[in-house]
């Protein structure tokens, strides 16, 4: 099953670069972790009054089982963009090494498992 990518943008219009650039991203994450079912993505431009305007992206991916969110935020998309994705990243490399990690765990030195009284 491949898994889908769903990419939003509020407040200006999304330019083919972008939507490539989320693919791209994408892809690379589902290179990497196979339990994925579902990548949102969602891009809004801020320009509070007197200030520079502002990108904020967000982002969800959606798993059988535990699913992560990210936020961040620049001056330009693809900088937002590329933000949320590394920090997505990092979220789900962080969960599979916990997980390997958990499944390594070894007794105690000294301590046999099958003499443990239930």
């Amino acid at each position: 099953m491949n898994p889908t990518v769903l990419f939003h943008t509020e407040g200006f219009h999304a330019r083919d670069h972008l939507a490539a650039l989320v693919e791209r991203k994408a892809q690379k994450l589902f290179r990497h972790q196979a339990a994925i079912v579902r990548l949102r993505i969602r891009v809004v431009r801020d320009t509070p009054h007197g200030r520079d305007e502002n990108f904020a992206a967000t982002g969800k991916v959606e798993r059988a089982g535990v699913d992560f969110a990210a936020h961040a935020q620049a001056s330009e998309p693809e900088a937002a963009i590329i933000e949320l994705m590394q920090s997505l990243e990092r979220q789900l490399v962080e969960h599979a090494g916990a997980a390997q990690s958990a499944r390594r765990t070894l007794p105690v030195e000294g301590e046999n498992p099958a003499l443990a009284e239930p």
